[in-house]
């Protein structure tokens, strides 16, 4: 994991604008639950890819997962309107409030 993450750094060094570079750090960074500094690169990521969800969708889901579900849902519908068909599943999961009546 280090030596992952000390490559992407110096990928990122070299070609910085390359937003897969931040998203795959960030990835490394969430799945060792280091939030901090897994939302930090995907912040970086959706700042250099102006035409891709998957970051959103990357960065939605640690919002959810830090119980930040408002902003979540604020980047699944973003991913979602660029054509990231996975995010609608978890948008419905955790944004769409259900208009039933409670069932006595």
């Amino acid at each position: 994991t280090t030596g992952a993450i000390a490559d992407l750094t110096k990928a990122i060094e070299l070609n910085g604008e390359l937003w897969q570079y931040h998203d795959d750090r960030g990835m490394i960074y969430y799945h060792t639950r280091n939030h901090k500094e897994a939302l930090k690169a995907f912040n970086s990521a959706v700042k250099y890819a102006a035409d891709s969800g998957l970051q959103l969708f990357h960065r939605a889901n640690l919002k959810i997962e830090t119980g930040k579900p408002k902003p979540a849902c604020k980047d699944l519908e973003e991913s979602i309107a660029l054509g990231y068909k996975e995010a609608t599943e978890v948008f419905n999961l955790h944004c769409v409030v259900s208009e039933e009546a409670p069932k006595e």
